[in-house]
């Protein structure tokens, strides 16, 4: 698997292995909302792994809660847009 960061001192310029996961998963809950909640997608689009996902939420209290937030959230939307279309409710 490619790295997504240059293997260069902080100091230098680049990215700390910290770093790059913290861009990882501000990028994976911005694909997680975009896809609708669906975890497998965004594991997909984001070419990372369900162990790195799962990992993530076990040591990250905030990135657990914030992917709980966005699940929820894209569940509502679903519903309510079903809610919608079978009752043939328009606003």
């Amino acid at each position: 698997m490619p790295r997504n960061y240059v293997k260069k001192s902080p100091d230098a310029g680049g990215l700390t292995p910290a770093e790059v996961n913290n861009r990882k998963k501000s990028r994976f809950l911005r694909v997680l909302a975009e896809n609708g909640g669906f975890k497998g997608a965004a594991i997909r689009q984001c070419s990372t792994s369900r162990r790195w996902f799962n990992t993530q939420l076990e040591e990250d209290e905030e990135f657990a809660l914030a992917a709980e937030a966005i699940v929820a959230i894209t569940n509502e939307q679903l519903l309510q847009e079903a809610h919608r279309r079978a009752t043939g409710y328009k606003e």
